[in-house]
């Protein structure tokens, strides 16, 4: 089972090579909606979706069609090294014995793994809601607005304040002179160590951005 987190945590990165997806549902009524984010090894954001579905589905389930989105995305981009990522204690727990879970939720969870190719590699992890802050916020702006978006670099305008308090842009940093960076990082320097922090007596960090 998932142990109870000890304290707060920030996003972490994952290994190198490898895309790290993090993936939020809710429900309310007959709706459903969810939001992805994906980010490779040096926090560069690499794509997401985030919509609203007609569902009559319990919490789980959405939890469900969220992996399954962000699975899709995975496929049509051919991420093989793929960390999921989910404050849904009870998908994840039965993710990872999907194998000898003979409910109709397992099934479907073999089902959904089974499809894939072999060369697909997945880990499922469970994360607190303060590590998830980002698919979070798409999921919100996306239920707020009643839209289906795929997200990308020119991310729609609706969900641009949504993405940016949970992504935020970085700041100039002064030894360099100007903001190297894509959407989700922090990157300050051509070092790919380096990173802005927005404290202005310590404009670059080798942390990246939490």
């Amino acid at each position: 089972m998932i142990p109870k987190p000890i304290g707060e945590k920030g996003w972490q990165k994952p290994r190198t090579g490898g895309v790290k997806v993090n993936f939020d549902a809710a429900v309310d009524g007959r709706m459903m909606s969810f939001g992805l984010l994906a980010r490779d090894h040096d926090g560069f954001m690499l794509g997401g979706r985030a919509g609203v579905l007609e569902i009559n589905a319990r919490a789980e389930w959405a939890e469900l069609q969220a992996l399954a989105e962000s699975l899709e995305l995975a496929r049509e981009k051919r991420w093989l090294k793929l960390e999921l990522e989910s404050e849904c204690a009870n998908l994840v727990n039965r993710l990872k014995r999907a194998h000898v879970d003979f409910s109709t939720y397992g099934f479907c969870i073999r089902q959904l793994l089974n499809s894939f190719d072999p060369c697909f590699v997945f880990n499922f992890v469970w994360i607190p809601r303060c590590c998830n802050k980002a698919a979070d916020q798409l999921r919100k702006c996306a239920y707020k607005n009643n839209c289906t978006k795929a997200v990308d670099m020119d991310y729609p305008i609706e969900l641009h304040d949504g993405l940016s308090r949970a992504l935020p842009t970085p700041a100039a940093c002064p030894d360099v002179g100007d903001t190297h960076c894509r959407l989700g990082s922090r990157r300050c320097s051509d070092d790919p160590y380096q990173w802005c922090s927005n404290e202005p007596s310590q404009w670059c960090s080798s942390e990246p951005f939490r």
